[in-house]
């Protein structure tokens, strides 16, 4: 269930670009999101900072790297999803 403060966070700029950003790009890090395209980097890295505090994104360490990837939780996937039905049902239209 999404709450309210999950709702502020993601109606704010770069919160579903970084979702999706990370669905599309696994493994990804902080730097290779927020570079992806052009866009204030603070904000998608204030974004991404908050989407881990909400349970959406999670850190992990990679074998042999001491670089911290990326990936979308169990709750960020189906948001992923969601988003994702939602575009093809606006694109429909």
């Amino acid at each position: 269930m999404i709450e309210h403060k999950d709702l502020e966070v993601l109606e704010r700029k770069h919160a579903m670009y970084v979702i999706l950003a990370i669905k599309e790009n696994p493994d990804s890090t902080k730097t290779d999101i927020m570079r992806l395209e052009k866009g204030d980097e603070k904000t998608k890295f204030q974004r991404i900072n908050e989407l881990i505090a909400l349970g959406y994104i999670d850190t992990v360490f990679c074998e042999g790297y001491s670089t911290k990837r990326l990936v979308l939780t169990e709750r960020g996937e189906r948001l992923a999803e969601g988003i994702d039905a939602l575009r093809t049902t606006l694109a429909a239209d």
